[in-house]
């Protein structure tokens, strides 16, 4: 019982499945707590080389991605130089169930002994050309592009948005069955990781081919990044095949004591790898990950040990040393998303700099290039530089031209906006004018509306306007008695609780209430909902081919007129409404005293019933431009 118990490394075991029992409350958190949203990938050695390639090849990071996985990508790195691969045997969540899946098979007799030596030859080539893929293609598009396939995303996030529910379900499936029946399967056939940790341990082919292609591009030839990018993992591949062993690389190495070893072979029954380690002096084998097994299995005269000296707490120590240094200093190092500077090299040498946080609408690497090509346009702005983990930007600008008023009026979306429908009783509205700070786009009119919903029941709508601070209109019911200060601390809340269908967003906010006045005017309900109303038409091409006496138009009572959801979901009414070919096209349009929902169609293939009963259909069946369907609830149903 004992041999069995020290057999399993109880240090690595309690590694090991802490990380999956902490993976595991980050997942049953977040189905219980819809507030709640995890970042499965915050500190991913693979998505941080990625982005590390995406960094060196375009300037840029992949999307989302931040300093902290760059890290975490060079500590993985530094320890397969130095230590061999720890995260691979004693951390990664996908070696721990792919190691319990092969014991699985072992013990139902399932496994395979050996795997045919061309076949094995073979197999390990697939993990380089999915690394090879992965990288290009998120080079390419500055997303990672493994999460459309990575196991642990897909299971994680429930198959999120990013995910191809076709090829993740593949890899799932591979990576749950291949292991019973092959020996640590897709570690050593599959993991693109494990092609990038090997690739790290054949250093001294790394470091030569990288440098050839630098002295290559210095010279002239201008190299796309794909040929040493190709060249490491075919070699890398061809190395593994031909040696199955890497030399001098890494300096830390299982060591067997030949003259104490009694030839039992229990290191070699209890290696995860398979492979023999008592047959070996040294192991240099490829597959090894440092784990240490072998080691703690190991009974007679300590005659398993690391560098000739026994330390069965070495590997464990050292993963846990390298992910706290990579954690310090993910947090203490900084890179953008983006750094893009046009301006000229003596402008820029005495440029001034204006750093604005709290830009929401800079959240991954397509809007900051949004953000950036915005400021091209900004005479006298000469480079931007954006951070997504905190929605900060940095900005180089001509103090000659530009002031940082200027600056953040460019920056500035006005808007105007309903809260809700205002009830027929309501006949009067009044004005707060507030000055607000560190109010700068939609997404801040989206969380501000949401904070006077959710606080300030008598407002009806607002419009902003540019001005240091922010200038804010609020309409409410004038009948309603104000407090100013109530009304302030209605502004200056922290948090917001956003809900969108099964999902809750907890919103922190740095909103400041910078004086206010109740104006003595007011506003009829009428003139207000034409002054909020945003219109909107669309029709069909088959419109056109209609002759006008065959075009009527159902009228429906549009309760929101310049309410931003309803906006955004007017589109989708009109997808759902695409698909019958009675319909002609829908528009929003301000009657007489109230807005309409209107519907042209066809009147001699539906009539007005027909037509009410799509419009008011429980569900809107959508068609999307990438050729897929969808279906979500119909927020108009009720608008007759």
């Amino acid at each position: 019982m004992f041999k069995w118990i020290k057999s399993l490394h109880p240090w690595r075991e309690f590694l090991r499945l802490g990380v999956i029992a902490w993976i595991l409350y980050l997942i049953f958190r977040s189905i219980f707590d819809r507030a709640f949203h995890p970042d499965y990938e915050a500190y991913c050695p693979f998505g941080g080389l990625q982005a590390a390639a995406s960094l060196f090849e375009r300037g840029s990071l992949a999307c989302t991605m931040t300093s902290a996985q760059i890290v975490m990508g060079a500590v993985l790195a530094i320890g397969v130089i130095i230590f061999s691969k720890l995260f691979c045997g004693v951390v990664c969540p996908l070696g721990t169930i792919t190691e319990k899946l092969s014991s699985l098979g072992r013990k139902w007799k399932l496994q395979v002994k050996q795997v045919p030596e061309i076949a094995d030859k073979l197999l390990r080539s697939l993990k380089y050309i999915l690394l090879f893929v992965t990288v290009y293609y998120t080079v390419d598009s500055s997303e990672l592009f493994c999460k459309t396939y990575d196991p642990y995303y897909a299971a994680t996030t429930g198959f999120g948005a990013d995910v191809n529910p076709l090829w993740a379900g593949i890899a799932i499936l591979v990576f749950i069955t291949t292991p019973i029946f092959i020996r640590t399967a897709w570690c050593r056939y599959l993991c693109p990781l494990g092609a990038v940790s090997n690739i790290f341990r054949y250093f001294l082919m790394f470091s030569v081919v990288t440098i050839a292609y630098i002295l290559a591009n210095a010279a002239g030839l201008q190299l796309s990044y794909v040929w040493p990018l190709a060249a490491v993992t075919f070699l890398a591949w061809l190395f593994e095949i031909q040696r199955k062993a890497s030399f001098p690389l890494p300096l830390s190495r299982i060591t067997r004591n030949t003259s104490t070893c009694n030839n039992c072979k229990q290191c070699t029954e209890s290696c995860p790898q398979g492979i023999p380690v008592g047959k070996l002096k040294e192991v240099r084998h490829i597959d090894c990950n440092l784990c240490g097994v072998c080691v703690a299995s190991c009974n007679q005269q300590k005659s398993l040990t690391i560098n000739h000296r026994y330390r069965e707490w070495y590997p464990v120590t050292i993963a846990v040393l390298l992910i706290v240094l990579g954690l310090s200093l993910g947090a203490s190092i900084r890179i953008p998303t983006i750094e893009q500077q046009w301006g000229e090299p003596n402008d820029l040498e005495n440029a001034s700099t204006l750093t604005i946080s709290g830009l929401d609408n800079v959240k991954c690497y397509g809007s900051s290039m949004a953000f950036a090509s915005g400021m091209k346009k900004v005479n006298g702005v000469l480079g931007v530089a954006t951070y997504v983990d905190d929605h900060s930007v940095k900005i180089w600008y001509d103090a000659n031209k530009l002031t940082p008023t200027d600056i953040r009026k460019n920056i500035f979306t006005p808007v105007r906006r309903q809260i809700k429908p205002v009830p027929e009783d309501v006949r009067q509205l009044g004005v707060i004018t507030a000055g607000i700070d560190q109010l700068y786009d939609v997404y801040d009119a989206e969380y501000l509306q949401q904070l006077l919903l959710q606080n300030f029941p008598a407002a009806y709508g607002f419009e902003t306007t540019f001005d240091c601070p922010v200038k804010v209109n609020i309409f409410y019911d004038k009948t309603t008695s104000v407090d100013k200060n109530t009304f302030k601390k209605i502004v200056e809340k922290r948090e917001i609780r956003i809900e969108n269908g099964v999902n809750i967003r907890k919103v922190k906010l740095n909103y400041q209430l910078s004086g206010m006045t109740i104006s003595d005017t007011s506003i009829a309900r009428n003139e207000f909902m034409k002054m909020m109303f945003v219109p909107y038409r669309k029709t069909f091409a088959r419109f056109d081919r209609t002759p006008i006496p065959s075009i009527d138009t159902l009228r429906l009572s549009y309760n929101h007129p310049g309410e931003n959801h309803y906006q955004r979901m007017l589109p989708y009414l009109t997808s759902h409404l695409s698909s019958y070919q009675a319909v002609l096209g829908v528009r929003t349009t301000f009657g007489r005293k109230n807005p309409e929902l209107q519907v042209f169609f066809h009147k001699e293939k539906a009539g007005t019933s027909q037509i009410k009963e799509w419009t008011n259909a429980d569900k809107l069946e959508i068609h999307y431009a990438n050729g897929k369907k969808g279906s979500i609830t119909n927020p108009f149903r009720s608008e007759d």
